[in-house]
C-alpha cells in the first residue's frame, strides 16, 4: 500500500523493497515493535514502547522542526504524546485492514497524499 500511495501521488518508484534512497536522504523507519510472535500481531509492543518513545524523543530534540513525522497509525500516533517538535502528518496505518478506514480527525493512508506532504524528498 506504500507503494499504491506513491504512485497514486505521482512518484516514480521500484517496488523491490529497497529504500536505501531514502536512508540516504536522512529517512528514518521505524515501528513501535521492533520483533513480534509469529502469528501474534503487537505481541511485542509492551517490550519495546518505552525503547520507541525515548529514540522518538532523542530525535525531536537533536533535530527539531526540520522532522517530519509521518505517523501511519494509532500506536504510531500514541507514541508522540507529548512530543510537539517537527511536523506531524497523520493517517490510518497502511496496513491492508486499515490503508481504506480514516477516522474523524485522521484521514484513511490511502488516498491521504501523506507523501506529497513532506518537501525535498525524492522518493
Amino acid at each position: 500500500n506504500i507503494y499504491k500511495e506513491l504512485k497514486n501521488e505521482g512518484f516514480d518508484c521500484e517496488e523491490n523493497g529497497d529504500l536505501q534512497h531514502w536512508a540516504k536522504q536522512g529517512v528514518l523507519m521505524i515501528n513501535t515493535a521492533f520483533t513480534v510472535e509469529k502469528g501474534s500481531a503487537g505481541s511485542h509492543t509492551e517490550i519495546w514502547f518505552e525503547f520507541s518513545r525515548i529514540l522518538v524523543e532523542y530525535i525531536s530534540k537533536k533535530l527539531g522542526n526540520s522532522v517530519h513525522w509521518l505517523l501511519f497509525g494509532k500506536q504510531a500516533q500514541e507514541i508522540m504524546n507529548g512530543i510537539f517538535i517537527g511536523q506531524f502528518h497523520l493517517t490510518s496505518h497502511p496496513s491492508p485492514f486499515s490503508a481504506h478506514r480514516g477516522r474523524r480527525d485522521i484521514p484513511a493512508f490511502l488516498g491521504s497524499g501523506v507523501f506529497r506532504k513532506v518537501t525535498n524528498i525524492k522518493w
